[in-house]
């Protein structure tokens, strides 16, 4: 049986750098965290220059859950306002919980339709709980006292982030097609107040007396608007830089609201330096924390951005809260560890930070009231999904088993097992630090280019919509199947286990299940309705590799790239995957058409600037 053991580690946030109005990274500052996390066990992990050792087999009997969990999102866990109440939604097992965090109990179990997937919640003045839907692309409303059902409301194709306004009564919603959509409170309203177009990938939102805060997922890139919802600024978060190079800000998780004003982010970094494809490869850049590290940056009203200098220990980090008491930070990792590697513990971290001039400070105290200890029976089980504060008590939710721990007591969350030992691999930890979810956050890709020594600029590609039947992997096909794709890049690259047959195909199968984004509105335009008439023109001949229900052949094909012949990617969902091609050379898809274009990627002569423009909006609409 595959078992994953979680344990309570702290560890202190100490060093920051500072970024100002202009957004510039910086140099990295002097301080960072100690060395008093977890050390790598001789001939599992070792010293940057050395590489990675491949971890351990996994043993035990392969699971596979009725209901396969999505891969995790984080931020399903809300503590009302009143600070005795908790709402948990499980995306699991399409449920919502309600739990009394003075009697550590369960009050209520609202039971969602199948494929909910309910997400982010926020309360609103009246105690009324608004949550999004991330699978149906609803805002149901609830009140948890009760358990009257208030209304759902279509909101758009994929929800993401919600806030209330309090001052206001209206609940806003943010979209990850760009829409930021404002709705009123009162459940039975259902047209919105207000439907702003921002740029796609949208994540969190918070509220503030003058307007909103609104995250980018993987550009991690934070807006700012004002009441009337015009764009103020734009903050890129800090990179870091030492030595041998520089990592970039990627993937923000979690966005929260500032005790101090401002807002609180935490993410990951991908390093922009050359990596080497070898044995361990991956881990070994010569840059602490390995080609992707977690942070935790922080973006003042005034639009100054700081952010750890050093990595922090704690892949995959999914969720962050603050306390409302100590301004101390919880951060949630979700990583699940190797189950023969106590050493590779999976870990929630305690952060103390000065608020007034966002410096930092260790902090070697522990988490009031959390358990601790490195016996099995003393630390809470499962994959650590969401953090919050109740007062100053951590709450934390776990999954499978489900479960929330409140202060030292656990709470078992009802609901049927969801084991699933391809969702559990997706997750995994490997002695490099990375998880197959930290350069494909929730299946899909990070939008980041790497550079590879030997091969050269290569964009991460998407998992959703279908992998298994598009065989051979990687944007050369050099990775003739999905087993060889885990033992070169999984076992090798990045240190992880050895699969057996019967795991390789649980993780395949897994990420098989994926579905592709596809455009959430295909507007029937003149222009939209010229640029498919171009696709479908064999003479331009896009339908020559990009043809079936995926658009793509599946085929490895010669485009007159410098790189040799290339795999063809689908199309489907391209809207949400910029930037595009191989490289990531073209931003837009309109550069795909034009200074991207080798010459040889279909047959664009004779083609206008609208002709361009009118294929860039069919391919939105797939």
């Amino acid at each position: 049986m595959v078992k994953r053991v979680w344990g309570i580690g702290v560890l202190a946030l100490s060093g920051c750098t500072a970024v100002g109005p202009s957004d510039s990274p910086p140099a990295a500052g002097t301080g960072g965290f100690p060395s008093g996390g977890p050390t790598p066990d001789p001939g599992i992990g070792a010293a940057p220059g050395v590489g990675f050792a491949a971890q351990p087999p996994l043993s035990g009997v392969v699971f596979s859950a009725e209901q396969t969990p999505p891969p995790v999102s984080g931020g399903t866990l809300l503590v009302m306002k009143d600070q005795t109440t908790a709402i948990v939604a499980d995306p699991d097992r399409d449920q919502v919980l309600v739990v009394d965090l003075e009697k550590v109990q369960v009050t209520r179990t609202v039971t969602l339709p199948p494929g909910s997937e309910p997400g982010r919640a926020a309360d609103d003045a009246e105690g009324h709980v608004h949550l999004v839907l991330r699978g149906s692309g609803n805002l149901f409303s609830f009140d948890p006292v009760s358990g009257d059902e208030l209304g759902t409301r279509s909101v758009c194709k994929y929800p993401r982030g919600v806030a209330v306004s309090a001052s206001e009564q209206l609940v806003y919603v943010a979209c990850a097609e760009g829409n930021l959509v404002t709705l009123s409170t009162t459940a039975s309203e259902s047209a919105p107040v207000r439907n702003l177009k921002l740029d796609a990938d949208l994540r969190d939102v918070v509220t503030t007396s003058d307007g909103v805060w609104v995250s980018r997922f993987r550009s991690a890139e934070i807006l700012r608007l004002d009441s009337s919802g015009t764009l103020v600024r734009r903050t890129t978060l800090p990179a870091s830089t030492d030595i041998m190079g520089q990592s970039v800000a990627s993937v923000a998780w979690r966005m929260v609201p500032s005790a101090s004003g401002g807002v609180i982010v935490v993410h990951q970094r991908a390093f922009a330096g050359e990596v080497v494809p070898s044995q361990g490869g991956y881990g070994d850049t010569g840059v602490e924390g390995g080609i992707v590290a977690s942070a935790v940056s922080t973006v003042s009203e005034s639009g100054v951005a700081m952010g750890t200098s050093t990595p922090v220990a704690a892949p995959l980090p999914v969720d962050i809260a603050q306390s409302p008491v100590t301004g101390q930070l919880l951060l949630a990792s979700a990583a699940i560890e190797h189950p023969l590697q106590p050493s590779f513990r999976g870990r929630s971290l305690l952060l103390r930070v000065d608020q007034a001039s966002f410096s930092a400070t260790p902090d070697s105290g522990n988490v009031p009231g959390l358990v601790s200890g490195e016996s099995d029976a003393a630390v809470p089980r499962g994959q650590l999904v969401a953090v919050a504060f109740a007062g100053d008590v951590p709450v934390m939710q776990y999954r499978e088993p489900s479960q929330l721990v409140v202060g030292g007591k656990g709470l078992s969350l009802p609901g049927s097992s969801v084991e699933d030992t391809g969702n559990v691999l997706f997750h995994l930890e490997t002695s490099s630090g990375l998880a197959c979810a930290s350069c494909h956050p929730e299946g899909q890709e990070d939008g980041h280019v790497w550079n590879f020594a030997g091969f050269g600029p290569r964009r991460t590609q998407s998992l959703r919509g279908g992998l298994l039947g598009t065989e051979p992997f990687h944007w050369d096909g050099a990775e003739t199947d999905f087993a060889a794709l885990t033992t070169d890049v999984m076992q090798g690259r990045m240190g992880g286990p050895q699969l057996t047959a019967p795991q390789s195909d649980a993780l395949s199968g897994y990420i098989d299940l994926f579905a592709a984004m596809p455009a959430p509105a295909k507007t029937s335009t003149a222009s939209v309705t010229r640029g498919q008439e171009l696709f479908n023109d064999a003479n331009v001949g896009c339908t020559t590799c990009h043809s079936g229900s995926r658009f793509s052949n599946d085929q490895t094909v010669d485009i007159g790239s410098a790189d040799g012949p290339l795999q063809v990617p689908g199309l489907v969902g391209l809207w949400a995957r910029a930037p595009y091609l191989h490289d990531g050379c073209a931003t837009t898809l309109g550069d795909r058409f034009t200074r991207c274009d080798s010459g040889n990627h279909g047959n664009l002569r004779g083609l206008t600037q609208d002709d361009l423009g009118a294929l860039s909006d069919y391919l939105e609409t797939l």
